[in-house]
């Protein structure tokens, strides 16, 4: 077997390894989070039948308030894109957490073969070794694709796509072959597709790069570029604005939001960002960064890619006053293949090949423990831990809450009410419903005659009288 071979085949090994390790993370949480998994899994149910009507009620039974995008009618609080995708994996295989999570099982268990790509290309087969045992077994990825971490999927689709035109983009600038240059429209265009106009960053960030290395040729077909790959994302506004003028105008607002307020009270101050880079990468993120800055300081292309373009990304969202963490994880393979660079440089440092072999191994080893957090993971499978981002507040509640829900009997079109802590998402994912937290009697008495009408029941939250935390419904119509 070859040396290319034996590479090939030690990536291929590894994004499986990594494959079964979320197959069993994913097993242990059979239920949607709450914030955003729940309304993402419902509005992508609905759009099994009307794909191009984002709802998150199938129908306005009652009236309801456009703003508020966790009990509407029509949902356009998130791009279509992932949704669409869920929706054909449920349409395909059946409404079930798997078929929600499918989409987003495949992108991030391709994506480590995507970064050791870009770093075998920007730096040498060892980095990209390394950036793809680190993009394999990342935390952040693996909660974020099972939904235990805000934005969940629409972030995942977001961080595949921009890493596909980022490669595709640095493979049109090194070979100037057209079929990179679609590549990156195609891939930009589904960036912007799956979170609005921050997909557009890597043709931006290949047209600087161009620039940078007096490829001006390129300029033209990359500026031609910016317009194609922003064509599908226009169609979409115009549309939407168009079949729902009220909610589309309401979004775009709060989009442009971002930027001057903290909405939904995600704020945070000037180091918000710096601490979640040391959370998510470690303490030698920082060293590396200032490692590779001083071995790529005659590497214009390099410098670019792996110091440039990260801090460029996080000072950008630094400067919003919306701040998330997950904002920053765009800049994951980058900072992936910088810390690998950084490391390998600085075991080249020593002549000894088994000391310096031994001190690279300890060094990734380090690194690897900060950025797939196996502590982390191992308290939040088995002890219910809030923290690193992650809100659980009663992890066996919500395991029991599931189980419950999905094993009641309820007639298609039937109405429930009393639903708690956002449960009512829930009762509509795993039956053809419609359920509120209340319905007022005016409300109750509006119901068409033929609809069976249903009061949730839960038992007290200190109950000790069975280890399930059930919900029974009793009927409360005379169909």
């Amino acid at each position: 077997m070859t040396s290319s071979s034996r590479f090939r085949l030690a990536l291929v090994l590894l994004s499986l390894a990594a494959l079964a390790v979320r197959l069993y993370i994913w097993d242990q949480e059979a239920y949607l989070h709450t914030w955003d998994e729940k309304f993402h899994a419902l509005v992508a149910k609905n759009m099994t039948t009307s794909p191009l009507v984002p709802r998150l009620y199938p129908e306005a039974l009652i009236d309801y308030d456009y703003k508020d995008w966790t009990a509407n009618h029509i949902w356009l609080h998130k791009m279509p894109l992932f949704l669409w995708e869920s929706a054909l994996s449920m349409k395909a295989f059946g409404v079930s957490l798997f078929t929600l999570r499918l989409p987003s099982l495949i992108k991030i268990t391709l994506l480590p073969l995507l970064v050791a790509h870009l770093a075998e290309r920007l730096v040498d087969r060892r980095t990209a070794l390394i950036a793809c045992l680190f993009a394999a077994f990342s935390f952040q990825l693996s909660m974020t694709g099972v939904g235990a971490l805000t934005t969940d999927h629409s972030d995942i689709s977001l961080l595949f796509y921009f890493t596909v035109a980022l490669l595709s983009g640095y493979l049109y600038l090194d070979g100037s072959q057209r079929r990179y240059l679609l590549g990156l429209i195609i891939a930009s265009a589904a960036a912007m597709m799956s979170k609005w106009i921050i997909g557009l960053a890597p043709i931006l960030i290949t047209l600087m790069a161009a620039a940078l290395t007096q490829r001006y040729d390129h300029l033209p077909r990359l500026l031609c570029a910016i317009l194609f790959s922003a064509a599908p994302l226009a169609v979409w506004m115009i549309y939407t604005h168009h079949a729902f003028p009220i909610e589309a105008s309401y979004e775009l607002g709060q989009l442009g939001a971002h930027a001057s307020s903290a909405v939904e009270g995600h704020h945070g101050g000037a180091d918000f960002y710096p601490s979640s880079l040391f959370d998510q990468y470690g303490p030698l993120v920082f060293i590396c960064f200032l490692l590779a800055t001083y071995s790529y300081r005659r590497s214009r292309l390099r410098l670019y890619y792996l110091i440039l373009v990260p801090i460029t990304i996080v000072a950008v969202f630094s400067a919003m006053s919306t701040k998330m963490h997950n904002y920053i994880l765009i800049a994951s393979p980058l900072l992936w293949i910088t810390m690998s660079a950084a490391l390998v440089n600085l075991s080249r440092a020593i002549k000894a090949r088994g000391l310096r072999s031994f001190l690279l191994s300890c060094l990734v080893l380090i690194s690897l423990w900060s950025i797939a957090k196996p502590d982390v993971v191992h308290r939040y499978l088995h002890q219910d831990v809030v923290g690193h981002f992650i809100r659980i507040p009663d992890r066996e509640r919500q395991l029991q809450m599931t189980a419950s829900i999905r094993e009641l009997d309820i007639p298609d079109g039937a109405v429930i009410t009393g639903a708690q802590s956002y449960d009512y998402i829930d009762f509509m994912y795993y039956h053809d419903v419609l359920a509120y937290p209340s319905l007022s009697p005016v409300q109750l008495a509006g119901l068409a005659h033929d609809r069976a009408v249903y009061q949730a029941k839960y038992p007290p939250r200190d109950s000790s009288t069975e280890n399930k935390y059930s919900v029974r419904l009793v009927s409360i119509s005379n169909k």
